[in-house]
């Protein structure tokens, strides 16, 4: 799972981690719903995934491969491996 968040990070700069996981759903995500507010959605109806991409965006930020910025929650692949 770690290297397929990598690769959505790195094709996406500035995603957030709520909307990396959107890309691993197959549910419509409710219209207007970004940041804080998909990231509750998530986590009441994807919570398995959810935490499966958390626990990636966490290790990619812990090895150094991944930025987070706390101004936005963004997130940059500082990597390409």
């Amino acid at each position: 799972m770690t290297n397929v968040v990598h690769n959505v990070i790195s094709t996406n700069p500035g995603i957030d981690t709520p909307a990396v996981c959107s890309e691993f759903i197959f549910d419509e995500v409710p219209d207007g719903l970004s940041g804080a507010p998909l990231a509750l959605w998530l986590m009441n109806h994807h919570s398995g995934i959810w935490d499966q991409v958390c626990t990636a965006v966490d290790e990619l930020i812990e090895e150094g491969m991944v930025s987070f910025s706390s101004d936005d929650g963004s997130l940059r692949a500082t990597s390409t491996e």
